[in-house]
């Protein structure tokens, strides 16, 4: 292998690890409140066991302290522009 194509490789290695750490810190989730409704796109729910509160951040940046008794459901968000309709 030439020097060249082993640079290549490496720095095509080393994109491909990097897109691959970065993905999972740009999730965002959806969560269901009992009495707030559904919150969308907020960044990942953290559950403080102590104090049995999820904290997490939605997209205008206001942070959230809800109580898990609260909680109803916690979900990946998908964009209303991936999603696909099936028609019968």
């Amino acid at each position: 292998m030439t020097p060249m194509n082993k640079n290549t490789l490496l720095a095509l290695i080393l994109l491909l690890g990097c897109c691959t750490l970065t993905t999972g810190c740009r999730s965002r989730y959806d969560v269901v409140v009992s009495g707030m409704g559904r919150l969308e796109g907020v960044s990942h729910p953290v559950l403080d066991k102590k104090a049995q509160v999820y904290t997490f951040t939605d997209y205008t940046g206001r942070r959230y302290r809800v109580p898990i008794s609260r909680i109803n459901l916690i979900e990946p968000h998908v964009d209303q522009r991936s999603k696909i309709e099936y028609r019968n």
